[in-house]
């Protein structure tokens, strides 16, 4: 496929391997941040990591440009069926998000510069990459029962611990395809401590090569683990406003809305654009219940504080910072939908601000995504979001994400179960983490709890 129109209108294409590049908390280089297992590697197949390689090292590897390749001959990427699974089901992807973007932000005439100059230059691309995903770190203070070791040191301490103490969250574990397919470091707690505990994010060849990067950026998103807790996050913004760059590009971050601190909104303040997504995953019990550690009280407090910015602005498109919160959508949450909607609508209303709530499909692990739940359950989901939009939808725009975003899941929920045999898993998961967390599932979601047990 060589003509320009027709390689951007492809369903396999994504501008990713021509603009971004992304350091996860290992300091891997990798494709993006919901490709799996696109970690880039070297032709003797060792990863490509900041504690040892510069972006640029990666940039025109020969891993990346097969990357580009495929793309370009019209071939869709197994790494990439997380956008391809939310496309599926009509959720706007990454990946259409990312070209519809950038085609606009950037502009055309640069996109086609870079896609036709890689055309014929055996896939290189000589422009330094524009949009960074920076992930100094694990540390983080909460333990999403979602989430994965290497995004959470307290969830890899807890991991790792009861791996080697419980047979029956060894056994879990035992088969790639029922947590994370492919994904042997959950099983490795040598691959993590090699990785993990090497301070990556301290190096001067880091650094050096962060600072001769900001002239090119346009967009820096920061996440972790925690992003408020990393301290590398606050002096790559100090670095950034120091060169004066802060009103150039934006930065994005992603924070479980326990520690908004004055130093953060001091420094955030000082940048021309901003956007700030805060997970919630339930509302009160709910929330504290998956994300273990986090404290409802303080998170609703905190979103208000960020509601009450200036910054924050009834119109989307004038409002310096872009306020979301994003929810991933999993077993333990599909019956909290609406009061997610519900709470995120009357913020709106109370403070006259817009933002938006984007459902995320969790894909991984297996036994948490919502295809092992039975139809009953899915119809109960659907009439929550029913009577959401039967409520409510007149006060977002008919192409806002929190529209879409229900769209989406009711999509999802309609489709027949799948994975059913994994729901044992899941309740042995459950009953191992609250047995180690001293919480109980009937207590926290009771209604969840009847119904998967009917």
């Amino acid at each position: 496929m060589t003509d320009y129109k027709s390689i951007i209108k492809s369903n396999a294409f994504c501008l990713v391997p021509w603009i971004h590049q992304m350091i996860d908390t290992s300091g891997a280089h990798k494709l993006c941040c919901v490709s799996q297992g696109a970690i880039l590697k070297k032709d003797d197949d060792s990863d490509y990591n900041s504690s040892r390689n510069e972006l640029k090292d990666s940039w025109n590897s020969n891993h990346m440009k097969s990357f580009r390749k495929k793309m370009l001959d019209g071939i869709k990427l197994d790494e990439c069926d997380s956008c391809y699974s939310d496309e599926r089901v009509g959720r706007t992807s990454l990946r259409q998000n990312i070209n519809g973007g950038w085609l606009n932000s950037l502009g055309e005439e640069e996109i086609k510069d870079r896609i036709i100059y890689s055309l014929q230059n055996n896939y290189e691309v000589l422009a330094s990459p524009v949009y960074l995903d920076l992930r100094l770190g694990n540390l983080c203070n909460l333990k999403c029962r979602m989430c994965h070791p290497f995004s959470s040191k307290q969830i890899a301490d807890e991991h790792y611990s009861l791996l080697k103490n419980n047979p029956d969250y060894n056994e879990i574990y035992d088969s790639m395809d029922i947590a994370w397919p492919n994904d042997s470091s959950l099983i490795q707690e040598d691959y993590y401590n090699d990785n993990m505990n090497s301070e990556w994010y301290e190096s001067n060849l880091l650094w050096d090569e962060l600072i001769e990067m900001i002239p090119h950026l346009k967009r820096v998103y920061l996440t972790g683990g925690e992003p408020t807790l990393i301290k590398n996050n606050y002096k790559f913004m100090e670095a950034i406003i120091e060169r004066g760059y802060n009103k150039k590009l934006s930065l994005a971050f992603n924070i479980n809305g326990m520690n908004v601190n004055d130093r953060f909104l001091k420094l955030i303040s000082q940048f021309a654009e901003i956007q700030i997504n805060v997970s919630i995953d339930g509302i009160g019990t709910g929330n504290e219940y998956i994300r273990g550690n986090s404290e409802w009280e303080v998170v609703d407090t905190n979103f208000q504080k960020l509601m009450s910015l200036d910054n924050v602005k009834e119109d989307w498109h004038r409002s310096p910072i872009k306020l979301f919160v994003n929810s991933t959508i999993q077993v333990y949450n599909i019956l909290d939908v609406k009061n997610l909607l519900d709470y995120v609508t009357n913020c709106r209303l109370k403070f006259k601000k817009y933002i938006d709530l984007d459902f995320i499909l969790l894909n991984n692990p297996k036994f948490l995504n919502v295809g092992i739940l039975n139809k009953k359950i899915r119809t109960k989901c659907i009439d929550l979001l029913d009577e959401f939009l039967n409520e409510s939808s007149h006060l977002y725009k008919d192409d806002s994400i929190t529209l879409n975003s229900v769209h989406a899941v009711k999509n999802l929920m309609s489709e027949e179960p799948t994975n059913s045999h994994l729901l044992k898993y899941f309740m042995n998961y459950t009953e191992i983490l609250d047995k180690s967390r001293n919480q109980t599932f009937s207590n926290a979601l009771p209604e969840l709890y009847e119904m998967i047990n009917e």
